[in-house]
């Protein structure tokens, strides 16, 4: 797959600083704004492993797992991303992914007494 002229621009500042966590964000949003989801989450992954405490990419990360329907990696980054958010005290992405979590451990519930 050919990149777009957005992700080849991030491409090229990230090979230049490859621990900008920043270019590696907006490299994984681009990725996933393009639905290059696998792409999308080893760049989310790589911001995390650069900066663990970046809640935002736990958030979108949490995202990008949701469309891959990989549910229960899922549950790990939205739980770890709700430990890191609480220290950080970064609300917004906490709160989001604290719900994001709930929903999906009820749909778990719902779905393990319908056995």
């Amino acid at each position: 797959m050919e990149d777009s002229d957005r992700i080849a621009r991030f491409k090229k500042v990230a090979a230049m600083d490859p621990s900008s966590e920043t270019t590696l964000f907006g490299l994984g949003q681009a990725y996933l704004e393009e639905s290059r989801l696998e792409e999308a989450a080893q760049a989310f992954y790589k911001v995390i492993e650069l900066k663990s405490d970046y809640t935002a990419a736990y958030y979108t990360l949490s995202t990008v797992l949701d469309k891959l329907d990989r549910k229960e990696e899922l549950v790990k980054v939205l739980e770890a991303g709700v430990r890191i958010g609480d220290k950080t005290g970064d609300h917004i992405p906490t709160q989001k992914m604290r719900a994001k979590l709930h929903r999906l451990q009820k749909g778990i519930a719902a779905g393990s007494s319908d056995e």
